[in-house]
């Protein structure tokens, strides 16, 4: 997570701001557990928002979650240092109360963008 160079803070921080407002939980899961163990998911989550859910597990639980949210990811090839990049899709899913999908938030727009579209849940 804290070698993701395309995460953006200002969708994160609108999900964050909406969260009392339509009672809603933002998690946050990775798909590099080897890098993104308990500890560095729970430093990053917490650089938000203690409220904030960071998920990691296992190669085989991440993979599994990723395909059921129809996630890409592959990990580039290794650097001169042994250092890698993951490449990834952006997704950030509004779940329902029972688990169901109910819309896809525009993370890659402003955190405007993303406060909007929760706003259209809220009532």
């Amino acid at each position: 997570m804290k070698n993701c160079d395309c995460y953006r803070p200002d969708p994160i921080a609108a999900c964050i701001s909406h969260q009392e407002s339509i009672s809603i939980c933002g998690i946050v899961s990775t798909i590099d557990p080897a890098r993104d163990t308990p500890r560095v998911v729970g430093e990053f989550v917490h650089a938000f928002s203690n409220d904030l859910l960071g998920l990691t597990g296992t190669a085989e639980q991440v993979d599994r979650a990723a395909k059921a949210f129809a996630v890409y990811y592959k990990k580039g090839e290794a650097g001169p240092g042994g250092g890698y990049m993951m490449d990834h899709s952006r997704a950030a899913f509004l779940m329902g109360r029972k688990g169901e999908p109910i819309a896809t938030l525009p993370v890659e727009q402003s955190g405007e963008a993303v406060a909007a579209e929760l706003a259209k849940w809220v009532s």
